[in-house]
């Protein structure tokens, strides 16, 4: 199969990331025959990950990802690290609530997450506004979610906003623990470019969907939690 060449028109580090991202995807996906996904053999390898990942997770306190986690809690002792990677997907998944406010109906929580994708070569770290609408319907519907996503170099939300001092914390912790992962910024993964005849991992094939991102592809595949996303 031929690499595939990406067109991109920032830069020519943009291209490059684009073009590993997209070899991560061929890698771990039969992309363009969707039906095939459980037996491709890039597919089950990402099973494999994700057992690993859950058993060291469970078993080993002094895992790579649990001892990241404790680091990060005591250098930022003002924030919560919440570990969230019991979640079923090829990452490693951390989130930092800063602040929330009551809207009635609506809960407005924000939140800083960071992702490091164990399906390449690169994390991101971004700022969520998440709006929960409350209860369950009668019908047994979960409660709409509403997610905007922000850069954390240039945001703060209406209800906080992240100290001056973590990201510095957050970026050299990353590269202590995952020494060989770099940077991407969460708008590539968002925007740039869809894949499509391909399904994310532990999806159900939707014909209806005209591709997917590298963000649902490879870092963290939320699509079923949320009812729309807003990037900036």
């Amino acid at each position: 199969m031929n690499e595939p060449i990406v067109y991109f028109t920032e830069n020519k580090k943009s291209i490059g990331i684009i073009n590993d991202l997209l070899h991560a995807v061929y890698s771990h996906y039969p992309v363009g025959y969707p039906h095939f996904t459980q037996k491709y053999p890039g597919y089950l390898k990402m099973g494999e990950i994700l057992a690993d990942k859950i058993n060291l997770e469970c078993n080993d306190i002094n895992s790579v990802s649990n001892k990241f986690a404790a680091d990060l809690q005591s250098l930022l002792p003002e924030y919560r690290i919440d570990n969230r990677n019991y979640l079923q997907f090829p990452n490693y998944l951390y989130v930092l609530p800063i602040a929330s406010e009551d809207l009635g109906t609506v809960v407005h929580e924000f939140e800083l997450n960071i992702v490091i994708s164990l399906l390449c070569d690169y994390y991101t770290v971004v700022l969520a506004d998440i709006y929960r609408t409350r209860g369950i319907s009668a019908d047994g519907i979960i409660p709409d979610h509403f997610v905007s996503r922000h850069s954390v170099f240039s945001y703060s939300s209406s209800v906080g906003r992240v100290s001056e001092h973590s990201i510095p914390v957050i970026t050299e912790t990353i590269n202590k623990y995952f020494p060989g992962k770099n940077y991407v910024p969460h708008r590539l993964l968002m925007e740039t470019p869809l894949v499509t005849g391909v399904t994310p991992f532990m999806n159900l094939y939707d014909p209806a969907r005209k591709g997917y991102s590298f963000w649902e592809l490879l870092f963290l595949n939320d699509d079923l939690h949320n009812v729309a996303t807003v990037i900036d």
